[in-house]
């Protein structure tokens, strides 16, 4: 009786998980959308970071020369 109980908690949980990733994926999926209309991209948001690293690199370097 008890192992039917878990059984049943077990699959409960396997589709609230289902559920949950399915609702996951749609909203990855609407953010990556608003994403495209302001023109943004991972490998522009990427190089803008790394370009920020290296100003502060650059000025790091500037100051511990002084």
């Amino acid at each position: 009786m008890l192992d039917a109980a878990r059984n049943k908690a077990r699959v409960k949980a396997c589709y609230i998980m289902i559920a949950l990733t399915i609702m996951a994926c749609f909203a990855v999926i609407a953010s990556d959308k608003r994403a495209v209309e302001r023109h943004e991209s991972f490998t522009s948001w990427n190089l803008a970071k790394k370009a920020k690293w290296r100003e502060e690199a650059a000025t790091r370097t500037e100051e511990k020369a002084k």
